[in-house]
């Protein structure tokens, strides 16, 4: 059900159904892996690691999570170099988002910067 939600767009329900399996089967790591794509498409790069690492930790020869989760570093290196080049962006710790100079808090989270 989740994959079906997820290629429609739905990604609140996806996330729904993933929970749902990951609580029948906790170790399920294709539900885990599929959680770290929705956030991933979702721009919530912090998120997408973090699942990326929990399905390594169940399967660590897992190689699309293994390939995902290099990207996501990378584009985080890439996202923080932009950051430190550029005086009009912050990048929040909690999140990951980008936010302006002159923001005290994360325009997505609420994150004191």
């Amino acid at each position: 059900m989740g994959i079906s939600y997820f290629n429609l767009g739905l990604y609140e329900e996806a996330l729904k159904s993933y929970n749902e399996a990951i609580r029948i089967k906790s170790d399920y790591e294709y539900c885990y892996y599929n959680i770290g794509l929705l956030y991933e498409v979702q721009n919530d790069l912090k998120k997408a690691l973090s699942y990326y690492n929990k399905t390594l930790e169940l399967a660590p020869s897992f190689a699309y999570a293994q390939h995902s989760k290099e990207i996501i570093m990378k584009q985080i290196e890439l996202l923080k170099n932009d950051v430190i080049e550029s005086e009009d962006k912050l990048i929040c710790e909690n999140c990951g988002n980008i936010n302006r100079s002159t923001a005290d808090f994360c325009d997505k989270c609420g994150t004191k910067l």
